[in-house]
């Protein structure tokens, strides 16, 4: 039977939002092999061994991700990707020098699957076999734990512009309210002024600070790059960020390192905080990056209270793709077609309903 037919004939399997109880089966040991290679390198975060399973024209297609195609393109998406895994297969096939696996996977040896895969197989010229495409999608999430709706987690809505008194004038124009200065952030050559959107929130108008240089690698946010202002990202709220950043990793999705951040108000208050890397563009930069404030006080304990915000949604060229990415996050987002990604944010003010893009 071709090997693609043979594929067909157990897609029945596939296809359910529930995973059926499928017993595992046994592999030929150069099969086994790509298994226990591919496990070993997740667990250890080495993208390039990774890389290495893979065909030269090898490819991924993750669920809810873009397809990556060759190795060098497989191992800068999955570096720093990782954690705990373990494989098993649940049926294959082969014929000549090609073949296929498909399976399940979980975190660890004896837990249910969180989800499925395929793998094609194509043997090199030594007999060695190569993955030549490795697709998976992720089991619906378990029950009571759905995705969490943005604006009940949302902490701040980023705003970058590249002169801050300009973005400041020019909102305070839209809204009717004038924003509160901030402070800066040392060693970041940023500073930024902030507008209330109601408890536990607020809109961060981010810029550079002219009396710092900007650091290595540049500002924020492509803050340094700015031609006019544009609401780059939103934050959301999170505790315990490591382990947070490591589940996410699980699920090959890189949140960054963790890191710590601080900022000296004018009337003298620092505000410190932990947050995952922003510059981490998970789905295109549609996804949050997370914060967690620990002892301080939220920066929207001391803003006025004119403003709140309606709704957040967000636009993409793969809507589905990026909610997927989302879903996998645990964040639930309103995602619609669009030319490229881009958040929208509707402010309720003192003078009406405001859109900042």
């Amino acid at each position: 039977m071709p090997i693609l037919l043979l594929i067909l004939g157990i897609a029945g399997f596939w296809s359910g939002e529930e995973p059926a109880a499928l017993p595992s089966v046994s592999l030929p040991p150069e099969l086994a092999r790509v298994l226990t290679d591919y496990e070993k390198a997740w667990r250890s975060r080495d993208a390039a061994a990774l890389a290495a399973l893979f065909a030269e024209d090898g490819f991924v297609l993750g669920s809810g991700a873009p397809p990556v195609r060759g190795r060098a393109a497989i191992e800068r998406a999955y570096a720093g990707a990782g954690g705990p895994l373990v494989l098993r297969a649940l049926a294959y096939a082969t014929e000549g020098d090609v073949g296929y696996i498909v399976g399940g996977f979980s975190r660890r040896r004896g837990e249910a699957d969180v989800g499925k895969f395929t793998l094609t197989l194509r043997k090199d010229s030594g007999g060695r076999w190569l993955i030549v495409s490795d697709m998976d999608n992720s089991n619906s999430r378990p029950r009571g734990e759905r995705p969490k709706p943005a604006l009940e987690i949302l902490d701040h809505l980023v705003y970058a512009a590249p002169d801050l008194e300009a973005a400041a004038g020019e909102l305070e124009k839209r809204l009717g309210v004038r924003a509160t200065a901030g402070g800066q952030h040392p060693g970041r050559g940023t500073r930024n002024a902030l507008v209330g959107l109601g408890p536990g929130r607020y809109l961060e108008i981010l810029a550079p600070d002219p009396t710092q240089p900007p650091p290595e690698g540049g500002r924020a946010f492509g803050i340094d790059i700015l031609r006019s202002p544009r609401l780059a990202r939103w934050a959301a709220k999170g505790t315990d960020l490591d382990r947070l950043a490591a589940a996410a990793s699980e699920n090959g999705i890189a949140l960054g390192a963790v890191r710590p951040g601080s900022r000296r108000r004018p009337d003298g208050v620092t505000l410190s905080w932990r947050f995952t890397d922003p510059g981490a563009l998970v789905a295109d930069g549609l996804a949050p990056f997370f914060i967690d404030w620990g002892g301080s006080p939220h920066p929207s304990a001391s803003l006025p209270g004119a403003v709140s915000l309606v709704e957040l949604r967000a636009e993409h060229p793969d809507p589905d793709g990026a909610r997927e990415t989302l879903r996998r996050l645990g964040v639930e987002l309103v995602v619609v077609k669009g030319p490229k990604a881009a958040l929208i944010a509707i402010l309720q003010t003192p003078r009406g309903r405001v859109e900042l893009r």
